[in-house]
């Protein structure tokens, strides 16, 4: 049994390193191509630029720029915009119209590749724009470090709490809908040292203080859960260690919070307790359902005791600004 857990935990890490290479070799071989490309028409140099640079965009904003140094993004862009430049000397040689049936082809294949790209860039950034209805509004729950947003927005490229698992969707998980994963960066841009390393202790966030984002009481506060070695996970304790707050917003309506995922012996709060905005809840960790350290955090509406996060989900802003994947916060 345990060696079985083991490969598949060692398959885990190998489709997650696999993913985060793919995710920049993707690019390069496409700016390659851009390059070295010789269109048979100007209409498809156009139309392949189109889509070449669409998939970039796309990439650019729902790729996990944690993973790899953060400015890689703006790298990719700029080559794109160089191998573009390159490729002007063959659109001035290539004729305006596709000529016989390869030409064709070829200019069809550059229009598929223009929509499916186009259409990836205006999802990803459609994520960015701020779902309807008047959002709570929190204090960043997080000190000492620059942080960056691994899941939010309002697409679910960039946001997977919007379509949660049918196992969630279950057992009452609705809630986060909303919600939004932090997690730390070191002084390379990256959220740890390495890709997906075995030691808590590598991610930048592990540990990090996590403190009341509003003024509230404790409804529910849980601790003692073990901090698990990613990518390993605890399924049945989907929050791991966690606070829920009751707060208010402007128009004094209830509306609950919950912190999740915290470390093991590091909750500071009881359930009956009240908070203000930056009272200490706890640190960081790995505990309940989750592949690495990170702090879960979303707002609810209120729930019954037999199912605490149940209640209709609510959009937020920290700060006063809408969080979406790969914004970065200095606190």
């Amino acid at each position: 049994m345990r060696s079985a857990r083991a490969v598949a935990i060692l398959a885990s890490v190998a489709v997650f390193e696999s993913l985060a290479l793919l995710q920049l070799a993707l690019p390069l071989v496409l700016i390659a191509w851009q390059a070295a490309s010789r269109p048979g028409s100007r209409l498809e140099w156009a139309l392949r630029t189109l889509g070449v640079g669409a998939c970039i965009v796309a990439l650019a904003v729902a790729g996990l720029w944690m993973l790899l140094p953060w400015p890689l993004p703006w790298i990719l862009l700029g080559l794109f915009g160089g191998a573009t430049w390159l490729s002007l000397r063959s659109w001035r040689r290539a004729p305006p119209w596709p000529r016989g049936g390869r030409g064709l082809f070829r200019a069809l294949l550059a229009g598929v590749l223009a929509v499916a790209g186009s259409s990836a860039a205006f999802s990803a950034l459609s994520g960015w724009r701020r779902p309807g209805g008047e959002p709570v509004r929190l204090a960043f729950p997080l000190r000492g470090g620059t942080f960056a947003v691994a899941s939010g927005g309002s697409h679910p490229l960039l946001n997977p709490h919007l379509e949660p698992p049918p196992r969630a969707r279950a057992r009452g998980w609705l809630a986060q809908s909303h919600a939004v994963d932090l997690v730390a960066l070191n002084r390379w841009g990256m959220r740890a040292r390495g890709l997906q390393p075995a030691s808590l202790d590598d991610y930048a966030v592990f540990g990090a203080a996590v403190v009341a984002p509003c003024d509230g009481g404790v409804v529910d506060a849980v601790d003692g859960l073990p901090d698990r070695v990613p990518p390993a996970s605890d399924p049945d304790h989907l929050a791991g260690n966690h606070v829920v707050l009751a707060c208010r917003d402007a128009r004094g309506e209830p509306f609950w919070v919950l912190l999740a995922h915290l470390r093991s012996g590091s909750v500071q709060v009881a359930a009956g307790e009240d908070v203000r905005v930056g009272d200490p809840i706890g640190r960081v960790g790995n505990s309940g359902k989750t592949t690495e350290p990170h702090l879960h955090v979303h707002a609810q509406r209120p729930a019954p005791p037999e199912a605490l996060l149940s209640g209709a989900p609510l959009p937020a802003l920290f700060d006063g600004r809408w969080l979406v994947r790969n914004q970065r916060i200095t606190r």
